[in-house]
C-alpha cells in the first residue's frame, strides 16, 4: 500500500531573487528590499549586490566598478573566469555569490525563491520578514495590524495597504516604486509530491492443539 501527500506553495508569498534584475535594467526598488530582508537576517546586504552582478549582462561589478571575474574569482574557486550573467535557476546558485555561506542560505531560504521571471510579492500570503523589508525602519512587530486585516479578508487593492500603519507613512514617491513588485493575487506555485510505500509482512500462526 501507499500514501500520496501533495503540498502547494505559493511562491509569490516570498521575495524572487530574479526580480533585482530583469528587461536589460537594474531594479533599484528590488535591490533595497532584498538588502533590507538580509539586514533582518543579520545577513551582509552587499549579498544583494553580489546576486545583481550573477544576473546582469554586463562584466562590470555592480556600483562599485571593477571587473566581475576578478572580484569573484578571488573568493570562489568553483566559477569560471566570468560569471552566468542570467537568472538564477534555483536559490542553491547564491552560494556561488560573494558573501553567501551555506549558513546564511539557510537562514535566507524561507523567504526567496528563483521564479524565472518578474514575480510581485503577494500582500495576502507573504511573511511579515518579508513585507517589513518593503520598507526602511519597518519591524515585523509593527506590521501585526497588517496580518488581522488579512485574517478578517483578503486584500483586494495595493493602494488599500497604503491606508495601513506604519505603511501610510511611506512618500508617493516611494509607493509608485514599490508598487510594482507588489501583487494581491499569485502567479507561481511549486507543488511537491511526497509517495509513501508500505510492505506488509503476513505470516500464517500455528496454534499447538
Amino acid at each position: 500500500t501507499h500514501t500520496v501527500a501533495m503540498e502547494l506553495r505559493d511562491e509569490a508569498s516570498r521575495f524572487n531573487i530574479n526580480n533585482l534584475y530583469h528587461d536589460g535594467e537594474v531594479d533599484v526598488a528590488a535591490v533595497a528590499i532584498f538588502q533590507r530582508l538580509l539586514t533582518q537576517l543579520n545577513l551582509e546586504p552587499d549579498i544583494a549586490i553580489a546576486a545583481v552582478d550573477w544576473q546582469d549582462s554586463d562584466s562590470e561589478v555592480y556600483k562599485d566598478g571593477g571587473d566581475e571575474s576578478t572580484v569573484y574569482a578571488q573568493q570562489s574557486t568553483s566559477l569560471d573566469a566570468t560569471l552566468p550573467n542570467q537568472p538564477f535557476v534555483s536559490i542553491e546558485q547564491l552560494q556561488e555569490v560573494r558573501g553567501m555561506s551555506t549558513e546564511a542560505l539557510v537562514s535566507l531560504r524561507p523567504y526567496i525563491t528563483a521564479v524565472p521571471y518578474y514575480l510581485p510579492i503577494n500582500m495576502n500570503t507573504a511573511s511579515l520578514e518579508v513585507l517589513a523589508a518593503l520598507v526602511d525602519g519597518v519591524s515585523v512587530q509593527q506590521l501585526q495590524g497588517l496580518t488581522t486585516l488579512r485574517q478578517q479578508q483578503a486584500i483586494e487593492s495595493i493602494d488599500s495597504i497604503w491606508q495601513q500603519p506604519p505603511l501610510n507613512e511611506v512618500s508617493a514617491e516611494q509607493r509608485q516604486l514599490l508598487t510594482p513588485l507588489l501583487a494581491v493575487d499569485s502567479r507561481a506555485f511549486t507543488a511537491f509530491i511526497t509517495v509513501h510505500w508500505f510492505t506488509a509482512c503476513l505470516s500464517d500462526l500455528f496454534y499447538d492443539q
